[in-house]
């Protein structure tokens, strides 16, 4: 191929290329391209706070009428302290929560208070009726606008691996 019909291959195929008369070879520009360009994700760093309750579908089987408005009564007090630490609700389905903070210790300080304020809430109910949370924190990327796939797999594998009425921060 000649010289005229290389750089018309680079043309087609739409990379930025200079060819170089001595080597004989052409030389890359698309790199300093991408790298002046701004990324097309945006991605910030966020604290995720995942939680649910250990054997809710225990709970629902027993009775499922007095399950549903026990954790009605329970959300209307705990859903807040989500924003009283800097964080925002992200989901609730279930008997889960997901929130996103912008500090880590916004959400620990969040964590401690839902454990804090549920066991007072506990205190008497009878014991196997009581709805006693997992909650895992995770640091972590996520892309701006939604929350990627990573924090919301992380939600079921740290909850899971909560002890009750605990709070499990994710290595960082």
């Amino acid at each position: 191929m000649d010289e005229r019909g290389l750089r018309a291959h680079w043309r087609r195929r739409g990379v930025a290329r200079e060819y170089c008369q001595q080597c004989r070879r052409g030389s890359d520009t698309i790199r300093d391209q991408v790298m002046d360009e701004e990324p097309s994700i945006r991605r910030r760093l966020a604290a995720i706070l995942a939680a649910d309750i250990a054997g809710y579908s225990r709970l629902m089987g027993q009775d499922e009428a007095a399950t549903v408005r026990d954790l009605k009564g329970h959300q209307a007090v705990i859903l807040p302290l989500v924003g009283r630490h800097g964080g925002r609700i992200i989901d609730t389905a279930g008997d889960g929560i997901l929130a996103e903070f912008p500090s880590v210790i916004g959400a620990t300080e969040c964590a401690v208070e839902i454990q804090t304020v549920m066991a007072v809430r506990n205190e008497d109910v009878p014991e196997h009726r009581r709805m006693l949370f997992r909650i895992g924190i995770n640091l972590g990327d996520v892309i701006h606008g939604s929350l990627n796939l990573p924090a919301c797999s992380y939600r079921a594998r740290s909850t899971t691996r909560c002890e009750t009425v605990s709070t499990l921060p994710s290595r960082i």
